[in-house]
């Protein structure tokens, strides 16, 4: 339900950075700041009344972008809001929203999405009702509490329109970093000959409305060379460990054995079992990536034993470099359906290697 809730949100914090290429397709000049800030604030509005409006289960409040600037630029929200419609609740708060747009050239340009803040008042009071010690630990070590993104696009063949693009979010959480990478290219007539801003802007312009993408997606060859996901704590045995501590005292008989590290590994292998068999029962562990996921997960205790700080997932091409593909406009009308879904899976699995590693730490 969360990740249905948080999609709308998602969808407007890309946006964002997709108006900041429309913003600046203007000549530049001592202009470009107002008609940036116009053309932010306007797309914005127009993709809230259309997802997030006051008639809709979730809706969205923002402070209007304010921008600075002249060869670089700067725009800062003070606050959006993701709100539960029916109770008022503000679920999501992200404060002091900052869109940065430099690097301007002819062939690349850099455009990054920060805040130093983020609040879940809705998710907190929920969990806080709970009133359970150990799932308010591990909500609070895992909760979001600032994040960072940045995409880089350059031009490496106007002439035959293609585009590499390196895009990546940072989040950082209380005890823990998340982060994301997408390295990638994108071909297509429409770019030859282009700048690298306009050639952007014609891909990007229709961004957040699927039919409009789908009209023209044929267009389009795409190039996937590395997606990862990685996930880094110092300190998550230290958050563990009391958890399945407290969890130990209330199940023993007395008098009980001293929980010591022997107890809480053991603890961590049981839960590593549970998972796995949660996956098995997925069907998860019954395709060429099940190696990956064990690996993944096996990273993941060694971590909370203290012993590693990294774990990190990657999908690579089998052939290098990676092919292009064409994605039909059917595919992107029909993405809620099961069957196109499994279609997108199988072109993976036939496609990609799925690769896990784990960072141990220093041996002192």
């Amino acid at each position: 339900m969360f990740s249905k809730k948080l999609v709308v949100i998602l969808l407007l914090l890309g946006a964002l950075v997709i108006v900041a290429l429309l913003g600046i397709s203007y000549k530049l000049g001592s202009k470009v700041r107002i008609e940036l800030q116009t053309a932010l604030n306007d797309y914005l509005e127009r993709m809230v009344r259309d997802y997030a409006s006051d008639d809709k289960p979730l809706s969205v409040k923002y402070d209007s972008f304010v921008c600075s600037g002249m060869s670089s630029y700067k725009c800062v929200s003070k606050h959006v809001a993701l709100i539960n419609t029916s109770t008022h609740q503000e679920l999501m708060g992200i404060s002091n929203l900052t869109l940065n747009i430099d690097d301007i050239g002819t062939g690349s340009v850099q455009v990054s999405l920060k805040s130093p803040s983020l609040s879940f008042e809705g998710f907190d009071k929920m969990i806080q009702e709970s009133q359970n010690k150990e799932t308010i630990s591990i909500y609070e070590a895992f909760k979001p509490v600032s994040f960072e993104c940045s995409e880089k696009d350059k031009m490496t063949d106007k002439y035959a329109g293609e585009i590499t693009s390196h895009n990546q979010c940072r989040i950082i959480a209380g005890n823990t970093q998340y982060h994301y990478s997408l390295y990638g290219r994108i071909k297509s007539p429409n770019f030859a000959d282009k700048t690298i801003l306009n050639a952007m802007i014609s891909y990007y312009s229709k961004f957040g409305f699927p039919e409009k993408i789908s009209e023209e997606i044929s267009d389009f060859e795409f190039a996937v060379d590395e997606i990862s996901f990685s996930l880094a704590s110092t300190g998550l045995k230290d958050i563990l460990y009391p958890i399945f501590e407290a969890d130990y005292q209330s199940r023993k008989p007395q008098p009980k054995a001293p929980f010591n590290d022997q107890l809480y590994e053991k603890a961590l292998g049981d839960l590593k079992n549970f998972i796995g068999f949660g996956l098995a029962i997925s069907g998860l562990l019954e395709n060429p990536y099940q190696e990956a996921l064990r690996e993944f997960i096996e990273g993941i205790q060694t971590m909370a034993m203290g012993k590693a700080s990294k774990v990190r997932l990657a999908l690579v091409p089998k052939q290098t470099p990676a092919p292009y593909f064409k994605i039909q406009p059917t595919t992107i009308l029909n993405l809620d359906r099961t069957g196109t879904r499994q279609r997108i899976f199988a072109k993976i699995l036939n496609n990609y290697n799925l690769i896990a590693n784990t960072v141990l730490n220093e041996k002192k």
